[in-house]
């Protein structure tokens, strides 16, 4: 159909695409996302369509919800195809497309995100794709490991916060882990609240979270747009954009270190349940002994709840040089 064709140039839909995007968008969705050419209201688009109003506002709802359209006001304005690629994954809308279709759309996603990210950085609107932060952190000169207060931190600091299933496991499904784990701020939690895809949590909600993510082995990142952090999401390397990205792509600089790195004691047994532990591979056995390169350490602490003999603390980083 026209309306497809058309709107898939609106949108900057790659044509290989176009087979799904009539799987994704009716219709009768094709020929209202056409009209939000520019921000316009439901009664300037039933003018435009010559169509009963009632009827193209209850589209434009559906058309919000599913994260298709964006609103400000009483306006919409149709969203880019990465966008909705983007919503459509990590809000598990896949599951009536084909294995190679759904495989198609993630090695698109995937590789869009990283150059969006990298152009982002080469014009200095954001400094990094994202942050680690410590889940666990052992202080020097303390022999207990106390929970992270950087994370809520960032998260009390947030005029609005909400817990959204996290869209990399949703988009990519290659684990098992918790998926309810991400927690949005300010714009992008009201966003999604007004949606109807995130709810309202408590403080002590969300360091149950942070808690229930490290004894998954995820890492904690802070996620940022040009605006400044916008959600602190609980990652796995199998899933998250930007995990992947560092294997993938072999751009660590993606992703910035925390500000602590790992120490090991002479304590240390060398029994190497640390390793499998590190996702940033700082860690490795060679025959019988522990070798860890502290360069490549970004400081997220999960090596240090799983050290038996306590062995593995964090300290500043700055001491560290």
């Amino acid at each position: 159909m026209k309306h497809y064709k058309n709107l898939g140039e609106k949108i900057g839909m790659p044509p290989r695409f176009s087979s799904i995007l009539k799987k994704i968008i009716s219709p009768a969705e094709a020929e209202i996302l056409l009209a939000c050419n520019n921000p316009a209201t439901a009664t300037e688009i039933s003018l435009t369509l010559s169509s009963d109003e009632e009827t193209i506002e209850k589209i434009l709802d559906l058309l919000f919800k599913n994260g298709y359209v964006s609103k400000r006001n009483d306006t919409y304005k149709s969203k880019r195809f990465f966008s909705i690629v983007d919503t459509f994954l990590g809000e598990g809308k896949y599951h009536h497309l084909e294995p190679h279709e759904i495989d198609s759309l993630r090695e698109y996603y995937l590789k869009k995100r990283h150059e969006i990210s990298i152009k982002l950085i080469e014009e200095k609107k954001i400094s990094v794709s994202s942050k680690v932060i410590p889940v666990m952190q052992s202080f020097k000169g303390m022999q207990h490991i106390l929970p992270t207060e950087q994370a809520l931190k960032i998260i009390r600091n947030a005029h609005t916060f909400a817990l959204a299933p996290c869209t990399c496991r949703t988009a990519f499904d290659n684990c098992d882990n918790p998926k309810e784990t991400c927690i949005l701020l300010d714009a992008v939690a009201c966003n999604l609240l007004e949606r109807g895809v995130a709810r309202n949590i408590s403080l002590e909600t969300a360091q149950e979270i942070l808690q229930q993510a490290n004894d998954h082995n995820l890492v904690h990142l802070t996620i940022y747009n040009p605006e400044g952090v916008y959600a602190v999401c609980s990652c796995c390397e199998c899933c998250c954009h930007d995990l992947q990205a560092i294997k993938k792509y072999g751009r660590p600089d993606i992703i910035a270190r925390s500000d602590y790195v790992a120490v090991i004691e002479p304590t240390c047994i060398h029994c190497g349940a640390c390793v499998e532990r590190c996702i940033f591979d700082a860690r490795k056995m060679d025959e019988d002994t522990l070798v860890y390169d502290p360069e490549k350490c970004h400081g997220c602490g999960l090596c240090i709840s799983t050290c038996p003999v306590h062995a593995t603390r964090l300290i500043p980083r700055e001491e560290k040089k």
